[in-house]
């Protein structure tokens, strides 16, 4: 590991996990929620998290930029990224159901270094280090040599990028599709070896950031919807995370079938 995000890896631990035992602790049925201008909820514990994190990290680290889901960006000068979503799946967390997560990720000139994705309800700990390796609680994650003949596939919100409704059942042949409404839920299975491959259509960094470099680190591909590299201290174009068996049909599939 490198020596220069040492002191950026023992902070961004802390801080995960001090956000996701907040969240743990106040997970119950019947949330209140308001809607966004985007027809996304919000609720009090998302706003309360992401004014924790900006005030932890503004202060340790005063000009690095602060991109998170819930705030206007703070720019910063030093070339360096924070990128967090501090309920990603507010949707499922919302209504009572535990499939949801804490995202971080450290981003230096564009390329996340550090990404911690935390599953506060299943208890499990998802931390890459480019470099270095990704693991889940402390166990060295590698993808399987051999992608499953019919993989799940989580499809979030994919139609939304213009894809026909005929390419459905084309995708229902060739993959089991699930809808956890949660990418990095989704993504963090396909690290485990559990999902082949999962889609993104969207533009919010802090959706992916940290999913690219636990998921790379564990033997995945990671890529925009283009099939190319992307920085994460900006907009996206979508993601497409996958095991390298299946990421080649899930492109063509998704080009193929395009408005």
């Amino acid at each position: 590991m490198s020596d220069s995000i040492t002191t950026q890896r023992v902070f961004a631990l802390k801080l995960a996990r001090q956000s996701a035992r907040y969240i743990r602790k106040h997970f119950a049925l019947g949330i209140a929620k308001e809607w966004k201008s985007d027809k996304t909820p919000v609720t009090a514990i998302d706003k309360e998290i992401d004014r924790r994190v900006i005030h932890a990290i503004s202060k340790r680290f005063p000009h690095d930029t602060i991109i998170t889901e819930e705030s206007p960006a703070h720019s910063g000068t030093s070339g360096d990224a924070w990128v967090i979503d501090p309920i990603d799946g507010t949707i499922p967390f919302s209504h009572g159901v535990p499939t949801f997560c804490f995202s971080l990720a450290f981003v230096r000139d564009g390329v996340p270094f550090i990404g911690i994705i935390i599953d506060p309800m299943a208890d499990r700990e998802f931390v890459g280090i480019k470099g270095s390796g990704a693991w889940c609680n402390g166990r060295r994650l590698h993808l399987p040599r051999k992608a499953s003949s019919r993989p799940l596939v989580g499809l979030e919100g994919v139609f939304a990028m213009g894809l026909s409704p005929k390419a459905y059942p084309s995708i229902a042949r060739k993959f089991l599709v699930v809808q956890l409404a949660c990418i990095t839920y989704d993504a963090m299975m396909v690290a485990l070896g559990n999902f082949g491959a999962t889609v993104y259509p969207y533009s919010n960094p802090w959706d992916i950031a940290a999913v690219d470099v636990i998921v790379r680190e564990a033997g995945g591909i990671v890529t925009n919807l283009d099939g190319k590299n992307q920085r994460y201290d900006q907009s996206i174009n979508g993601a497409i995370i996958a095991h390298p068996d299946v990421y080649g049909s899930v492109k063509r599939i998704l080009q193929f079938f395009q408005r």
